[in-house]
């Protein structure tokens, strides 16, 4: 068992030092370019996409907040009618 941990630690820290490499290349000025022009490509379509989402989904959650609050006091205006018809 012992043998199994100490081949398990050896074996995740060889796999550490691997995946830590500190060779990373940076992009060219034309990349850079072309991954800002996609960006900002696809940014907009995608803000003008969840802008009219949002449109939506405020319209609705307007309407049923709407809906709950009027009968939630349709409710509190029957139990006050209630009461005091059986008051009277």
């Amino acid at each position: 068992m012992k043998d199994k941990l100490s081949y398990f630690t050896v074996l995740m820290g060889l796999l550490l030092l691997i995946s830590c490499n500190s060779d990373s290349t940076s992009l060219t000025v034309e990349e850079r370019f072309a991954v800002d022009s996609i960006y900002s490509r696809q940014f907009n379509a995608l803000k003008s996409e969840v802008d009219s989402i949002c449109v939506v989904i405020s319209d609705t959650l307007y309407i049923q907040m709407v809906d709950s609050l009027t009968a939630d006091y349709m409710e509190e205006l029957e139990y006050l009618l209630k009461d005091r018809i059986i008051e009277e």
